[in-house]
């Protein structure tokens, strides 16, 4: 490869072996390593000076005018090599961790399965989430979630209550809200996109609690009673996703995710079985903003 300056002009001329010709701001020439990777930069754009591999493979300069051009050899560049042995100095390139800060918010939906969950159908979630990142790849931080859920149709709707002669006395409507809030700390994974707009994908793990939320509503039309249970439980998250940068700052995640619940006293709705467990399946949208470095 070969490597073009013109005094007093604000780029150079990047010419490959193929005979292919690139033109690079100087302004964004951070570094021009030779194949050894030494560092040339100087004598390629301050000193006037021609650099070739001379016959004794001895590296030969001498001066130049004003008026002439500098022309730099890299001896033994493969083609295949091209421009990689230059960084630029660019906005959009990225030297070490991407971000050290993030937030997140947004929303989801999960489907239920096991024990715990029997009785339950699928809801829809929103969940918080902020991360610092400790090196180039690994981050820690905490999440939280709110995930509301359904009730099987059996359970929930209308009841005809009878006296002990069989008789209907009452009609008696009823109505159950379920809900979960999650809270996990994090330890993650992100690989090292090169610029900030490319895409990243990471992988997490967290340990946390799950605080199970059930209250029952009964009502005949002039007299209502409700009762309600609360436990929270040992919860454990998995999750894994891509962000998809919009640019340097803010980006769009999508995940899918595991959750699973510690192990209860009860199924959720028969509490004369013991030892229950559930896991939800989830998957999400949300908004990312990604600061500092």
């Amino acid at each position: 490869m070969t490597i073009e300056t013109i005094p007093n002009a604000s780029y150079i001329v990047i010419i490959n072996p193929d005979g292919a010709t690139k033109k690079m701001s100087r302004s964004n020439i951070s570094i021009i390593l030779d194949e050894n990777g030494k560092d040339i930069t100087s004598i390629v754009l301050v000193n006037p000076t021609i650099v070739k591999t001379a016959p004794d493979d001895t590296t030969a300069i001498s001066e130049l005018t004003p008026n002439s051009r500098a022309s730099t050899e890299i001896p033994s560049m493969r083609p295949n090599e091209d421009y990689r042995t230059i960084r630029q100095r660019s906005p959009s390139l990225i030297y070490g961790a991407r971000h050290r800060f993030s937030i997140s918010g947004g929303s989801g939906y999960s489907l239920t399965v096991g024990d715990w969950f029997e009785g339950l159908t699928n809801g829809l979630s929103f969940n918080a989430c902020g991360r610092l990142t400790l090196t180039n790849n690994i981050y820690i931080g905490f999440s939280y979630r709110y995930q509301s859920l359904g009730v099987d149709s059996e359970l929930e709707g209308s009841y005809i209550i009878y006296d002990e002669y069989g008789n209907p006395v009452a009609i008696v409507s009823v109505d159950f809200d379920v809900y979960l809030n999650e809270i996990y700390g994090l330890i993650g994974f992100m690989t090292d996109p090169s610029t900030y707009t490319k895409p990243f994908a990471f992988f997490e793990v967290g340990f946390g609690g799950i605080d199970h939320n059930i209250k029952a509503t009964a009502s005949d039309g002039s007299n209502v009673a409700s009762v309600s249970t609360d436990e929270t439980k040992f919860g454990m998250l998995m999750t894994v996703g891509g962000v998809f940068p919009f640019n340097k700052t803010i980006g769009l995640c999508l995940e899918g995710n595991m959750r699973i619940t510690g192990e209860g006293n009860s199924y959720s709705y028969n509490y004369y079985q013991q030892g229950s467990t559930g896991v939800l399946f989830g998957a999400g949208i949300s908004l990312v903003i990604m600061v500092g470095k």
